[in-house]
């Protein structure tokens, strides 16, 4: 036997299906990865709120001090708002430091409730949230 015997045999064969699936998987994986890219994730915080309602309604809080904070959802809904005051507070018997918040927001809420408030900050993209997350 010898090399154009092989060649001709290797010549002769069917493609094999496998080779089908192998390629399909990676073009999924490379369409995955592009979208884990593209896409912007953040991290969050939940906490409560107390509203009062003068001529404007405006929320006291207190978050934890190293959140800056890129966007806001009150009762699961975005609003737009502003900072009106915030002052950095440090609770000495737990040696916690924290910051206290003042918002003023558009929307108009009772006055006297209690509001449930997410914070979101630290904007990634998906992808190096799961980086991040695995090492």
């Amino acid at each position: 036997m010898n090399l154009t015997d092989n060649k001709l045999v290797l010549l002769n064969q069917k493609p094999r299906k496998f080779w089908i699936i192998i390629l399909l998987s990676f073009l999924i994986m490379l369409i995955i990865l592009g979208y884990m890219m593209k896409k912007e994730v953040y991290d969050n915080y939940q906490g409560k709120g107390y509203v009062t309602c003068d001529k404007e309604c405006v929320i006291n809080t207190v978050i934890p001090s190293n959140i800056e904070i890129d966007a806001l959802k009150i009762n699961n809904r975005k609003v737009k708002y502003e900072i009106i005051d915030s002052e950095m507070k440090v609770d000495q018997e737990n040696m916690i430091s924290y910051q206290s918040l003042v918002l003023k927001i558009d929307k108009t809420l009772n006055s006297n409730e209690i509001v449930f408030l997410t914070f979101y900050y630290n904007k990634q993209s998906l992808l190096l949230k799961v980086k991040d997350l695995m090492w």
